[in-house]
């Protein structure tokens, strides 16, 4: 059997534009995991954390990846996120709360939402909120302990650690 031209080019064109929906298409996520939180700088402080986190995920096509949901970071939610990723898997959650005026930020880096993730928590101080590589407040999942909390936080932020992440 014998296709002509015109019927092999639609049927390229229609794969990929099937490609093109299912992979642009927004993935659902919903996540819990076990962190730990801990600073550099200060190897006996870790403390065990849950993060859950529940919205969806869309890959971009010239940007980053967007997530638009819910996070729960030690049992309080962050709620109604859009978080834009670079090339790099950083972005910035930024959450004001409406009713009480706070607001938090962290740095987030992760390559895949669903498998780990690390946190730099940004710590308010008298100019407004900062993170330091000599003592900065680190959130990693999934991790029991601080060893493996420093290994997904190693992997994930690479080069632009400082000397306890490298």
């Amino acid at each position: 059997m014998r296709i002509n031209k015109k019927s092999f080019i639609l049927i390229v064109i229609t794969i990929a534009v099937i490609s093109a929906v299912i992979y642009f298409k927004p993935r659902e996520i919903d996540t819990e995991y076990n962190g730990i939180m801990y600073r550099l700088g200060d190897a006996d402080y870790s403390e065990n954390i849950k993060i859950k986190i529940s919205g969806y995920l869309t890959k971009g096509v010239f940007k980053g990846d967007k997530f638009r949901g819910n996070i729960i970071i030690g049992g309080k939610e962050r709620s109604g996120l859009l978080i834009e990723f670079d090339d790099s898997h950083r972005g910035l959650l930024y959450y004001l709360d409406r009713y009480t005026g706070e607001s938090e930020v962290y740095n987030i880096i992760s390559e895949n939402l669903e498998k780990e993730i690390t946190l730099c928590v940004l710590e308010k101080n008298g100019h407004g909120s900062s993170w330091s590589e000599g003592d900065g407040l680190m959130i990693s999942a999934p991790a029991d302990n601080r060893k493996q909390a420093l290994e997904i936080s190693k992997r994930l932020i690479g080069n632009l650690a400082n000397n306890e992440l490298k």
